[in-house]
């Protein structure tokens, strides 16, 4: 039981996304933390419904009801193109990673640690939102490049793999 409710797709959304937020909130470097939640966990959740053999659709359902609430005013276009890039982050596309100031072959290995590393770099450098491989890259300080990795983006890869659990177990 979550808060005396009955665990429901929408509630264990709800639940982490409040909890990502928060995480996010650490650092000034997030950029626009609000709305690029939204498509990164709605494919991490789509994922863990296909990979338990649930019914995708209902769940989908559900998150997009409960993403409609968290934002009034979401922009579907913008949703749909940033769900896409999701997509082709996990069949294989290349990451970024210009946070991470390591070798990032280790984020390759599923795909909840993949969309997690792409939302660390929308999030770190929000014009490769809209123009992945060719945006300029962001440059910030080391002491905060390694303080995003630490409190942001370890926080945020355990937080998605809840995320990813509890819809599975649901």
């Amino acid at each position: 039981m979550l808060f005396g409710r009955r665990k429901t797709a929408g509630t264990i959304f709800d639940q982490h996304y409040k909890s990502m937020l928060n995480i996010t909130k650490s650092t000034a470097i997030a950029q626009n933390p609000k709305f690029e939640l939204l498509p990164a966990m709605f494919i991490i959740v789509d994922y863990a419904a296909a990979s338990c053999g649930k019914d995708r659709r209902e769940i989908a359902s559900a998150i997009m009801a409960e993403i409609n609430s968290i934002d009034k005013n979401l922009d579907k276009t913008v949703f749909d193109r940033r769900c896409a890039l999701y997509g082709e982050i996990i069949r294989g596309r290349d990451l970024r990673c210009e946070w991470f100031m390591g070798d990032h072959a280790a984020f390759n290995d599923n795909a909840i640690s993949k969309c997690t590393a792409l939302l660390g770099d929308i999030l770190y450098n929000p014009d490769c939102a809209d123009n992945y491989d060719n945006a300029p890259v962001m440059l910030y300080g080391i002491i905060d490049a390694m303080s995003f990795t630490e409190t942001v983006m370890k926080p945020l890869l355990r937080e998605s793999v809840e995320l990813f659990k509890d819809i599975y177990n649901l």
